[in-house]
């Protein structure tokens, strides 16, 4: 399988109360993994991360957050609450239990806000945080990527992705240094895949933040942040970290946002880290390797 491709697996619609349906994508036997991509892309960013871990045996659940890939938009719109019921429902839908959560960027987002519900909470085992965001998007972000975060806002950052050059040089701001053509190509891919009815999204995530909720997170958490990423500064990371019980902080060299694209096996490592410990383990807070 390429980079950003389609997933292998039976595919399941998930509906909301409000008229939206989720894309949902089953494969493999096992404990159980979601997988919550980051915004503008769809649950196509797993296409390397899905296959490891159904090779590993894990039973693996990927979907498309409202408004994107091929999830529609309800009534509640591009709202926080929404993304939160969403992943819940999701989980209810599988009847998952003992479950562990990978997110980046905005599904990390998605993750937290989730697990301020105790419901969610006792039904999952660990959580992994790729390139989190908090929220407060655009605060202390480089030019370039405020440049984004605005064309994302106002829909217009799929038409600049498609346009090889502006797409090309926009899918390199979001990656390291040691990204290769191929992962620059996939990240562009995905920024082409974008739908104007996501783009609320931007707006809500520069308003509200999930800070308050994370010291609910009583379980295992593992942060992975590339060194290089200018999407999500070192703050949320940070922030995680200090707040969290139970979270401990890893840093890949060289990396930038699109971890999974360009560090799919440390997150799998950390997937299967977090399912193979016993859950009323603790981790140490703060450890960085």
């Amino acid at each position: 399988m390429s980079i950003y491709d389609e997933l292998d697996g039976a595919m399941v619609a998930v509906v909301r109360p409000d008229g939206t349906r989720l894309n949902a994508v089953a494969a493999g036997k096992g404990r159980a993994v979601v997988l919550v991509h980051g915004y503008g892309v769809s649950s196509q960013e797993f296409s390397l991360i899905q296959p490891a871990l159904v090779e590993q045996g894990f039973r693996v659940i990927a979907y498309d957050q409202r408004g994107h890939g091929v999830s529609t938009i309800g009534r509640d719109g591009a709202s926080s609450s929404a993304l939160f019921a969403d992943l819940e429902a999701v989980v209810d839908q599988f009847e998952l239990d003992d479950v562990t959560l990978l997110g980046r960027a905005m599904g990390a987002f998605t993750i937290v806000g989730a697990l301020a519900g105790a419901g969610l909470r006792r039904r999952t085992r660990s959580a992994v945080l790729a390139a989190p965001q908090t929220g407060g998007l655009s605060l202390d972000t480089p030019l370039p990527i405020r440049i984004l975060a605005a064309a994302a806002q106002t829909g217009v950052l799929p038409q600049l992705a498609r346009v090889p050059a502006l797409g090309t040089l926009s899918a390199a701001q979001l990656c390291g240094s040691r990204a290769g053509p191929d992962v620059v190509q996939a990240t562009r891919r995905g920024l082409a895949s974008g739908r104007r009815a996501a783009r609320g999204f931007v707006a809500m995530m520069r308003r509200e933040t999930v800070a308050a909720q994370l010291s609910r997170l009583d379980l295992p958490v593992t942060v992975v942040r590339g060194a290089e990423d200018r999407a999500a500064p070192s703050r949320h990371a940070e922030l995680i970290v200090e707040r969290a019980p139970r979270a401990r902080h890893v840093t890949v060299p060289g990396a930038g946002h699109m971890l999974s694209f360009e560090a799919p096996e440390t997150l799998v490592n950390a997937i299967v880290a977090g399912s193979a410990r016993p859950a009323a383990d603790g981790l140490a807070r703060g450890v960085s390797r």
